[in-house]
């Protein structure tokens, strides 16, 4: 097991019907940092999160969705379609530790280390 996968995670998955599916994972890797991206002469700063879940931790046909939500921790937040627990509010509640899937790569196929990636 390597020895950075020590963290909580709560994964919000949207199902087809349009109710969200709450998992707890422990023992994955969460990483966030700030990174500066340039667009002509203005300069922001960006947030960017990179999870990785070991495979032994989730089901054989596991699988995350652009657009689906990732806090930092065991939340306790439930999304619904209803305010106050809208995907939107429930992410904007949690951050900086929160964010959106906006990538999702399975690297089970590697010889070690076999992991999903989640990343936004």
């Amino acid at each position: 097991m390597n020895p950075n996968y020590i963290r909580t995670i709560t994964l919000y998955r949207k199902g087809q019907d349009g109710a969200w599916d709450k998992t707890v994972l422990h023992n994955c890797f969460w990483k966030s940092s700030i990174i500066t991206t340039q667009n002509g002469t203005d300069a922001s700063m960006v947030n960017t999160y990179t999870v990785r879940i070991p495979e032994g931790r989730v089901k054989a046909d596991f699988t995350v969705s652009v657009g689906d939500v990732v806090v930092l921790g065991e939340c306790m937040d439930e999304i619904t379609r209803k305010t106050p627990n809208t995907a939107a509010e429930v992410l904007l509640r949690n951050k900086p530790n929160a964010f959106k899937v906006t990538a999702f790569s399975d690297n089970t196929g590697h010889i070690m280390d076999k992991h999903f990636r989640l990343g936004g």
